[in-house]
């Protein structure tokens, strides 16, 4: 047996120079280009990862499968008209769009659309941190790793039991009109909301950081349920959002669940988390599920506070993989590079039975 592995040549576009961390320190970009080629490079070696490209067309619609339309409209055309407001940019960098200003926490006043009428400063409406900049490539990689979930997420649809988005640069953190935390388009939500025209879906996010962007988009969505096991958020990022008694409102109420875990959480503990996220799932009964894997819980990783190893993966992997439900994998985060491409290996190869 094989697993589709789904990647787009688009992912070197947006490759961002600096982040810029707390006390405006100006830090190398962690979210690289590299990861994507380690990770492929590790599956090339595999007998039994079948890499392909996505389906063919551009697909500019895609994103509004999840997210508001002016905000799909600045990521694709707020970097060209900040650049054409600056009269130079700083050298030796790329030119790269940061705001500036935000809305405070209270604005009344929705912008939407008007927000494209300041460029300039426009793109604080739609951002909600100082990791997600817009550059020249940004949009074209945004879309590439889109169109990845949706041909893994047709392809389950449609018949095969497992496929793998590897989605650079990832989403779990976009919103449904905000970019942060190195995403632009919720390639996790992309996938469930394609699966959801045949049922009920569960989403499952093991990222060390809270899927504050999915948990957004979904909820007030009955008919996907969303689980998110994470760092607790009073120590870590994102910090306001990711906490347990975030359950859904509307109808979705019940049908999100957040399991933080403190810093130190090893890979017995973790799971002891993943078996109540499980009991969770079969409650909901879903068709489909939508896993998406960060491995930036591996200890070393520079994000984490977590103390999980390599065979940690593999028994998560086993574990999820005896759903026997129909799944897409979407990529999200993990930045230890000599570790990277093993991991993903491990965890996948359960799927591969």
């Amino acid at each position: 047996m094989t697993v589709p592995i789904v990647h787009a040549d688009t992912y070197p576009l947006h490759d961002p120079a600096f982040e810029i961390w707390p006390g405006g320190r100006l830090r190398p970009y962690f979210e690289t280009p590299q990861r994507a080629e380690i990770i492929l490079d590790a599956l090339r070696a595999t007998s039994w990862a079948k890499i392909m490209t996505p389906e063919e067309g551009r697909y500019e619609s895609l994103p509004l499968l999840v997210h508001d339309g002016d905000y799909v409209w600045f990521i694709r055309n707020g970097f060209k008209e900040w650049l054409s407001t600056q009269p130079s940019v700083p050298e030796g960098y790329p030119p790269t769009y940061y705001p500036s200003s935000f809305p405070p926490p209270r604005a009344r006043r929705k912008l939407k659309g008007e927000a494209r009428l300041n460029a300039a400063e426009g793109y604080g409406y739609y951002t909600f941190d100082l990791t997600a900049p817009l550059l020249e490539g940004t949009y074209e990689a945004a879309l590439g790793s889109a169109r990845c979930a949706m041909t893994a997420a047709n392809m389950v649809l449609y018949g095969d039991r497992t496929a793998y988005a590897l989605c650079r640069p990832p989403g779990h953190h976009a919103g449904r009109d905000y970019s942060g935390g190195y995403c632009y388009f919720n390639n996790t939500a992309i996938a469930a909301k394609i699966l959801s025209v045949r049922g009920s879906v569960a989403v499952l996010d093991l990222d060390y950081h809270h899927g504050n962007g999915t948990q957004d988009i979904f909820w007030e969505d009955d008919r996907v349920l969303t689980i998110s096991i994470h760092c607790d958020p009073r120590v870590d990022y994102p910090y306001f959002v990711g906490f347990a008694d975030e359950v859904g409102g509307g109808a979705g109420e019940g049908c999100n669940l957040n399991l933080p875990l403190p810093p130190g959480t090893t890979g017995e503990w973790y799971r002891t988390a993943l078996e109540l996220a499980l009991d969770r799932i079969h409650l909901f009964d879903p068709w489909a599920l939508v896993i998406a894997v960060g491995f930036d819980t591996y200890a070393g990783d520079p994000f984490s506070k977590f103390d999980l190893n390599t065979g940690d993966y593999a028994q998560i992997a086993q574990r999820l993989h005896a759903l026997d439900l129909p799944t897409v994998l979407v990529q999200e985060g993990g930045y230890h590079l000599e570790a990277l491409g093993q991991n993903v290996v491990t965890f996948l190869e359960p799927f591969n039975s």
